[in-house]
């Protein structure tokens, strides 16, 4: 019997977009995927429940911030896809950003369901603190922009020509 060495291609080649993005970031990529299915669920509210907050359906600011989150978190995932080292990192920061977007829509929501706004409401003490939790939440996130800059620029196989 003679012994014939099979060709498997690596693991890594053979994962699909959406595993490798798992494999990355788990909560940043469920992030995504709770971003696209939550769009259809608020585009319907949108349709069936007529509140108005400043004169706009009060459905049309969630569904643009599901929107935006999904492009966000997506192009986060592909370019903390060229960092080389610091994986444990990638998915502590993906999760953080995750959780951060996680924290905006519910508080967002939570505020369309009570009927105001979300943004620069100090009406009463709950509408302070959450409005205040918000800012806490946007000021993280750049924070985060921040280290992923950071990353990118240290330990990544994009080769970003920085002046001299």
């Amino acid at each position: 019997m003679s012994s014939q060495s099979l060709s498997v291609p690596h693991v890594a080649e053979t994962r699909t977009p959406l595993r490798k993005a798992w494999a990355l970031s788990p909560l940043l990529t469920l992030t995504v995927l709770m971003s696209i299915v939550a769009l259809p669920v608020v585009i319907a509210a949108a349709l069936i429940d007529p509140v108005q907050i400043t004169g706009v359906n009060g459905w049309i600011k969630p569904a643009k911030f599901l929107i935006s989150i999904a492009l966000y978190c997506g192009t986060l995932l592909w370019m903390l896809s060229f960092v080389q080292r610091r994986r444990r990192w990638i998915g502590i920061l993906g999760g953080l950003v995750g959780v951060v977007f996680l924290g905006e829509m519910v508080i967002i929501v939570l505020q369309i369901m009570r009927g105001t706004t979300s943004e620069s409401n100090k009406t009463s003490l709950i509408d302070t603190a959450l409005f205040n939790v918000m800012g806490a939440l946007i000021s993280t996130l750049a924070l985060l922009n921040l280290v992923v800059g950071i990353l990118l620029l240290r330990g990544s196989t994009l080769r970003i020509p920085l002046p001299a």
